[in-house]
């Protein structure tokens, strides 16, 4: 059975939907550190559909494939080193210095602050 083009893209739309609110779900689930790789793998999971369906990437050219197989090559070996220096961190807290007091000022004379410079009245009646 041959699916008409809006019956292929209304069965996409509905998977992209399903699969949003499987997301949504899996974050409310206590599975630890799980729940990021669920998100990325639903993440994943509905950019090759998008890809595969709504921007027809099955019918491109040689050098447009090469151009996205790069792309995930480098967000691969960049979540790998991010991931790397997560484990890899020291965890032990810094130290901390405790603020130094500053010594009061003597001879400074309090601030006045003028009221009636201010006011909108006064500027009014001046001009």
């Amino acid at each position: 059975m041959k699916l008409s083009l809006h019956q292929r893209l209304a069965a996409v739309w509905m998977g992209l939907i399903l699969l949003m609110l499987t997301s949504l779900g899996g974050a409310y689930l206590p599975l630890q550190g799980w729940n990021v790789a669920l998100g990325m793998g639903i993440a994943c999971l509905k950019a090759g559909m998008v890809l595969w369906c709504f921007m027809h990437f099955g019918r491109t050219s040689t050098p447009a494939r090469l151009a996205l197989a790069a792309g995930v090559f480098t967000v691969l070996v960049l979540s790998a080193l991010s991931a790397l220096e997560g484990a890899t961190r020291a965890s032990e807290p810094a130290a901390m210095q405790p603020p130094r007091q500053l010594p009061p000022l003597r001879d400074a004379a309090p601030l006045k602050r003028s009221t009636a410079a201010r006011s909108p009245a006064t500027t009014a009646s001046s001009d």
